[in-house]
């Protein structure tokens, strides 16, 4: 087993596919709300939101607002907020709500609800949960048929779970059947389709990359691997595209070296890696992909780049630690830099360096979405602003225009993002020396 950082990643990561015909890849707008800031009154969700057009007037601002108390005190308190999706007529964030009592850990996973930005809620992720165990999500998939909040349950046993809701505050923990073994597999992504879903994980010991789909969020059929392409690989991230899925992944390669991995399809079921000999993927050094973000002007890819001696360097010392007993075990080793790909002609891929962007620009991608002009990133900024966090937004995600003002954003660590046109709504991270706190923000861009 090679110790590096794609296969650490690909124990953890979360993935989930959604088998889709290529006609609803193109989604239709959001109903309207039920209610006014009301998350208790609402309705089974039926509409997806679609890849964002381009706004055809340039950003240059955004106004933010800062949101006070927006949490009811009558809420279980927020631990954690890991990330954020637009869910339709709602936006859903995930992470850990406290629960004094509740079990071993004080705490479980939970999904905050809200309609507006404006008021919150939390939805405790406990159904069919031990009274000795906790709940733990990797991340929440929308579809025509609801939500689907996948993750796990630890500890007493642990293993992958599912819970469904219609509405965002009531989660049922699914029965998972058919070719899904819980045990033995990690998810990496979900997202829903007409049909039902589609998902991507990996196996526990991170060697294998598997797809399934369902109807139900339920039973589960897996897709043969070997006709997918997707033997000596794992799968980290799935997106859908204008012209259908799109899954990312890291491949063995014949030559000893990690190859990017690339798999498209139209319905969910046909499954082809594509640009296996495109020598940006593959070849002239270490590729590993981990996410992508389909958008308006097509698909922005993140990983790792590195050269395959300086990954060799890292497995033997791993090796090297695993000999070590305590207290000398402790050990981490990742090879490579960050990079990302985006399509050059349509067919052929062109890698880039972030750090090598003209002017300001962002030094971290962990919260990228579509919108806006067509990608927008809350992340660091480049020196001389580092460590500010800023907004930056890009045409094709080569080169990135930092929005103003930075402030009041600009102390905080980007948790969550979401873009309705120009209106965005925000969540960050603070550390006031003694305590984590978690701060809502709407913003209006201009």
């Amino acid at each position: 087993m090679k110790l590096n950082g794609r296969h650490l990643l690909a124990l953890v990561a979360l993935s989930i596919l959604a088998a889709l015909i290529a006609l609803l890849l193109i989604r239709p707008q959001a109903a309207a709300p039920t209610a006014d800031g009301d998350p208790t009154s609402i309705e089974p969700i039926h509409d997806v939101p679609g890849i964002p057009v381009v706004d055809p007037v340039p950003w240059a601002a955004v106004e933010w607002l800062s949101l006070e108390d927006p949490v009811s005190p009558d809420q279980p308190p927020i631990m954690r907020i890991d990330a954020m999706v637009d869910g339709g007529e709602l936006v859903l964030g995930w992470g850990r709500a406290a629960t004094p009592n509740r079990n071993q850990f004080n705490d479980m996973g939970a999904v905050f609800v809200s309609r507006d930005g404006r008021s919150w809620r939390t939805a405790l992720i406990e159904n069919g949960v031990d009274e000795v165990n906790t709940s733990e999500l990797n991340g929440v998939a929308v579809g025509p048929r609801g939500y689907l909040a996948y993750g796990g349950v630890c500890c007493e046993p642990e293993a992958r779970a599912l819970w469904h809701s219609t509405d965002g505050l009531e989660w049922v923990r699914l029965e998972i059947d058919g070719d899904l073994d819980p045990t033995d597999v990690y998810f990496a992504a979900i997202v829903g389709v007409e049909g039902g879903w589609v998902a991507i994980g990996n196996t526990i010991d991170g060697q294998q990359g598997q797809l399934w789909t369902s109807e139900d969020g339920s039973n589960w059929e897996l897709i043969d691997g070997d006709q997918a392409g997707l033997a000596s690989a794992t799968l980290s991230d799935l997106a859908v595209g204008a012209d259908g899925l799109v899954a990312v992944g890291t491949v063995d390669g014949q030559d000893g070296t990690y190859d990017g991995g690339i798999w498209t399809s139209a319905d969910g079921r046909s499954w082809q890696r594509v640009g296996a000999d495109d020598p940006v993927l593959a070849g002239g050094g270490e590729t590993q992909l981990h996410g992508v973000i389909a958008h308006a002007g097509g698909l922005f890819v993140t990983g790792l780049y590195g050269s395959t001696e300086d990954r060799q360097k890292c497995e033997q010392l791993g090796l090297a630690a695993a000999d070590l007993r305590p207290p000398r075990t402790a050990f981490s080793c990742a090879s490579g830099t960050e990079h990302h790909w985006v399509l050059r002609d349509g067919h052929a891929w062109e890698r880039m360096d972030p750090m090598q962007a003209p002017g300001e620009h962002p030094i971290e991608f962990r919260v990228v979405v579509a919108g806006g002009p067509g990608l927008i990133v809350l992340g660091e900024s480049s020196p001389p602003a580092s460590p500010d966090t800023a907004l930056f937004s890009s045409s094709d995600g080569r080169q990135w225009t930092a929005l103003r003002p930075r402030q009041p954003v600009a102390n905080g660590v980007a948790i969550g993002l979401v873009v309705r046109e120009r209106q965005l709504l925000a969540v960050t991270g603070h550390f006031d020396g003694a305590q984590d706190a978690v701060r809502f923000w709407l913003g209006s861009a201009n």
